[in-house]
């Protein structure tokens, strides 16, 4: 169930991403994708809580990731970023190409939105978060996210 969660989430999210040059309705349409795919997100996390399956904590953590730093949460990002990359060393569960792709392009991202600085202590603090500080994080987001449209 939690699986079939996420990858709904992962679509919805698919569907919500930004085009180029998009329209009034478009950007309204992806607003509230991307707010239907963070709440997936969350409701697929409390399921995977419930059942200890680190694998979906992990896909949750990244789905949320992506979606923070496309509403401009790009400490958020980081956070999710680190707590996720030290959760995967002790699950283990390494980061497939394509996923190893997609998490690298949001790394990037931060590194260019925030200073060295403030990415180094975001990428420290979400290592150091424990697992269920991470999830407190990744809820919290998922609801921010949902609360409000997104900022261009």
């Amino acid at each position: 169930m939690a699986w079939s969660l996420v990858a709904l989430a992962e679509a919805t999210w698919l569907l919500a991403a930004p085009k180029p040059a998009p329209d009034v309705a478009s950007v309204d349409v992806s607003q509230a994708m991307g707010s239907r795919a963070a709440g997936l997100y969350a409701e697929a996390l409390g399921l995977a809580m419930e059942f200890k399956d680190k694998r979906i904590i992990v896909s949750c953590l990244e789905g949320l990731a992506t979606l923070a730093l496309w509403w401009g949460k790009t400490d958020e990002t980081i956070r999710l970023l680190g707590a996720t990359s030290a959760l995967r060393e002790t699950i283990p569960y390494p980061l497939g190409p394509h996923a190893r792709g997609v998490v690298d392009c949001l790394i990037d991202s931060g590194r260019r939105a925030l200073d060295d600085r403030a990415f180094t202590t975001d990428w420290s603090v979400g290592r150091a978060l424990s697992l269920s500080l991470a999830v407190e994080l990744a809820e919290e987001t998922a609801a921010a996210i949902a609360a409000r449209p997104r900022m261009d």
